[in-house]
């Protein structure tokens, strides 16, 4: 038996399960998807990392493989798994996806944004596998760590110190989990990862896996890549598909080395899929800048890459069919305004207002001119923080957050308008609009494992990479943002050129 995972929700894995039973004729494969295929089919063969770049069709290769293999193949979420194998140890849980921020509303009942940022902190120290053998154990340090790495101490309130909090989450953290095993049993989403290797981690689950294929595994966090190698049998294979140029979670808790512990825990070898089939030729040329072994199909088009002057922007023809990427959230606020103001409907997709909102709300509903004084304080304090440990990540997402929010309060009545209308004003700007004919901005991590015909991307050379970023990971990971960004094209890039800003009070490039 073999199990095809990925980072997935159910209805793709229903969608992924239907093409595995289907009869269909063999495809004609490449001749690298044809030397993975042979690989895995040879009986003295290993676990296989299959590092495949972007567009070069790695979805065909895994099904394929996958029937080839196993005829008895079966796609499923991780979190279906774990549920399957809860259910199988004699667990009879009820599922409640509020549990966590239940747990946290209790300790907090009157300040919303507190619970929440609690619910948040325990359900990152899940997805750490925090308690599970061989991973960190949840001591107050680990916390603190965890605390730190997601930025969270920056949201917190200002009347809550960071060692209470703390406390709070260590609390919170050991009540979900008896409330596991409690009589009434209850477990949330994360539990269904971690509950089953936290309680019964310690033997096999009781069906385990001749064949397990992973796929994003670039992304995978400690408690997913503990379950993959759990559920797999003792002489089963791994097969881990995903590109190491393309991880850029590393903030959401993916491991940014992710296929390279896979390959040292599996033995894994490693075999390319590197010939894109969806990319352009010209963007292919580009992103061998970042990734040498990235190669165009023959049957590539050439594409088109054009460089405009920022000031030229402001008279393409945009389309809803385009989307318009940064590698920092401000300058698409203020596109995103001015757009607004020329009457072209748009919309900044992401989790960005949530953290803009939380820094707003910090203080309580006061006026902007108050407001505005106070988050200077704060933003004087991070950045000594920041600078004193060395965390040049952490110094730009302050500032980047600080100057988006001042961005916000252009056109306000700083002495009578109050943070709450600040608040409805992010809440119009950003969100997840389903329409069709509305144009997106978004940061590129928000961008990654989408395409569009024409991408805007805006001021690479001036934001990218972060004047913050200087060691080789953090280096790296500015790369494989630009590999990412520039992927996302089918047919053309639009290089944006923006200035350097000059004196801190000189005008954004925008408001010129």
């Amino acid at each position: 038996m073999s199990v095809f995972l990925g980072a997935f929700n159910k209805a793709i894995a229903d969608e992924l399960q239907f093409k595995l039973t289907q009869r269909t004729a063999p495809r004609r494969l490449s001749e690298q998807q044809n030397d993975i295929v042979t690989a895995a089919l040879d009986p003295k063969g290993g676990s296989i990392n299959i590092i495949a770049r972007a567009g070069c069709g790695k979805s065909t290769t895994l099904l394929e493989l996958a029937r080839k293999v196993d005829t008895r193949a079966y796609a499923a979420t991780f979190h279906s798994i774990g549920l399957r194998i809860w259910r199988e140890s004699g667990h009879r849980s009820e599922i409640d996806g509020m549990k966590t921020k239940s747990l946290a509303r209790a300790v907090f009942p009157y300040d919303k944004k507190l619970a929440s940022l609690l619910g948040a902190a325990v359900s990152f120290a899940k997805q750490a596998a925090f308690g599970v053998r061989g991973a960190p154990g949840g001591t107050e340090a680990d916390w603190a760590g965890l605390i730190d790495y997601y930025q969270l101490d920056d949201e917190i309130p200002a009347g809550i110190s960071a060692e209470r909090f703390i406390t709070e989450c260590e609390k919170v953290y050991r009540k979900s989990l008896a409330m596991c095993t409690d009589e009434n049993s209850i477990i949330d989403f994360d539990d269904m990862l971690l509950a089953p290797m936290y309680f019964h981690g310690n033997k096999p689950p009781a069906v385990q896996y001749d064949w397990v294929f992973t796929d994003e595994a670039q992304d995978t966090n400690p408690i997913r890549r503990m379950l993959a190698k759990w559920i797999l049998r003792p002489g089963g294979r791994m097969i881990s598909c995903g590109d190491p140029r393309q991880a850029i979670y590393h903030f959401c808790g993916a491991s940014s080395n992710a296929m390279d512990l896979i390959k040292e825990e599996m033995s894994a070898v490693e075999l390319p899929l590197n010939v894109t089939y969806r990319c352009p030729k010209a963007i292919v040329t580009m992103a061998q800048t970042w990734v040498p072994d990235f190669t165009a199909h023959e049957s590539a088009p050439e594409g088109v890459i054009r460089t405009i002057d920022h000031s030229d922007f402001w008279l393409e023809n945009l389309s809803v069919d385009d989307v318009i990427l940064c590698r920092n959230t401000r300058p698409l606020v203020g596109i995103a305004m001015r757009l607004r103001q020329a009457g072209i409907s748009c919309v900044v997709e992401g989790q960005s207002g949530q953290a803009l909102i939380a820094l707003i709300t910090k203080w309580g509903d006061i006026t902007i001119e108050s407001f505005l004084l106070r988050m200077r304080e704060w933003q004087d304090q991070q950045e000594s923080k920041w600078l004193a440990k060395e965390r040049p990540d952490k110094l730009e997402a302050v500032n980047d957050r600080c100057g988006t929010v001042r961005q916000l309060t252009e056109g306000m009545n700083i002495e009578s308008d109050t943070t709450k209308r600040l608040v409805a004003r992010v809440e119009l700007l950003f969100g997840d609009d389903n329409r069709d004919n509305v144009l997106r901005l978004c940061t590129i991590h928000r961008a990654k494992g989408r395409e569009w015909e024409r991408v805007y991307l805006i001021g690479r050379t001036t934001y990218q990479p972060s004047p913050y970023a200087s060691t080789d990971e953090e280096l790296r990971q500015e790369e494989n943002l630009m590999y990412v960004a520039i992927t996302r094209v089918k047919h053309e890039l639009v290089e944006v050129t923006v200035p350097r800003k000059g004196r801190k009070d000189d005008p954004e490039w925008w408001e010129v």
